[in-house]
């Protein structure tokens, strides 16, 4: 059996249908062959294993697996496991819809993976737990909004589903991308938050897989939370759009830190606030901080000495730790 074929032996499949592929060897006639067992109603007893999704299995699937076996609404109560399912258990048993192109529509959900690695420390952030969104069709043309391009033709729209009843996306085939993003995990690098590279990682287990869509799907708590918050949101987008709402300018946003920020200089050479900030979050990790300030901004800007030797990540790291910001 090789690494791959030992490592998938799991699979799910429409219906649902978990079955489990195991070698048996028959002594009488001196061979073996892989025989599959179905395992769906003992579905709790292989959360930990690695699983193999077939390209038909939709999110209707993830939820009935969750009624054949109750033990596992037990084991993701934390994910609201009992009042999702009962709130699809309550819907309208009618035939699925026709999945056609629409631009604003979504073709199939991804379970899809983002993690964190300290470029410096080398560190990685958990794992452990799959995200989960929506995939638009292709785009046969771009989009346009307000003048701008948002989304060129041959682009996918990813789209977030955690305020979507599940009841609009049972029909909807569940597919899981192999493929890792990783990220800039540090918060003092300029590349913060940023792609720094890819990888695979195709081995993912069934309790992983029902966790991420429970865990995106109960973002906003439970399927009653869910509504109240959508509400809530709607609401305040209608105001600010009528006017009624109340807004606060962008550049009030990390005022604490910028006040810091500015305490940290002998002269600003008359440089705003905002200024400085924005300059400096563009600084590399490892430049001098001073130099390039004198460099984007004036040339008479002076740093105090006890921060004039500082790198720009060493810099931004002082400053979030006194203003104590989280970007996270």
């Amino acid at each position: 059996m090789s690494t791959n074929d030992k490592s998938m032996k799991l699979k799910l499949s429409p219906g649902p249908r978990l079955t489990q592929r195991d070698w048996e060897y028959d002594e009488s006639r001196d061979e073996g062959a892989y025989v599959d067992h179905d395992v769906t109603e003992d579905a709790s007893r292989y959360l930990f294993d690695t699983v193999a999704l077939d390209p038909g299995v939709t999110l209707r699937d993830i939820f009935l697996l969750l009624d054949i076996d109750p033990l596992l609404q037990e084991v993701f109560a934390r994910d609201w496991a009992k009042d999702f399912l009962a709130e699809m258990m309550s819907g309208n048993a009618a035939a699925a819809p026709t999945i056609e192109y629409d631009p604003k529509d979504i073709e199939y959900l991804e379970l899809y993976q983002i993690w964190g690695q300290d470029s410096f420390s080398r560190e990685l952030q958990p794992i452990h737990r799959l995200d989960f969104h929506g995939v638009g069709f292709v785009l046969r043309e771009d989009v346009v909004r307000d003048g701008r391009v948002d989304y060129r033709a041959g682009d996918r729209i990813k789209w977030g589903v955690s305020f979507t009843s599940p009841l609009e996306m049972l029909h909807l085939p569940v597919r899981l991308n192999p493929e890792v993003i990783l990220c800039e995990d540090n918060a003092d690098s300029v590349n913060h938050g940023k792609e720094i590279g890819r990888m695979l990682n195709p081995s993912v287990t069934l309790g992983q897989v029902i966790h991420g869509v429970l865990w995106e799907l109960s973002f906003h708590g439970s399927p009653a939370s869910r509504n109240e918050e959508s509400a809530k949101l709607k609401s305040l987008a209608g105001e600010v759009h009528s006017g009624e709402g109340i807004t606060h300018r962008s550049t009030d946003l990390f005022s604490g830190y910028k006040a810091t920020l500015v305490l940290c200089f002998n002269d600003t050479a008359e440089c705003g606030p905002d200024d400085l900030f924005d300059a400096l979050q563009v600084i590399g990790d490892h430049d001098n901080a001073e130099a390039v300030l004198q460099e984007k901004l004036r040339a008479n800007i002076r740093l105090k000495p006890e921060f004039s030797g500082m790198t720009g990540m060493e810099l931004r790291g002082y400053l979030r730790v006194i203003s104590d910001i989280a970007w996270d």
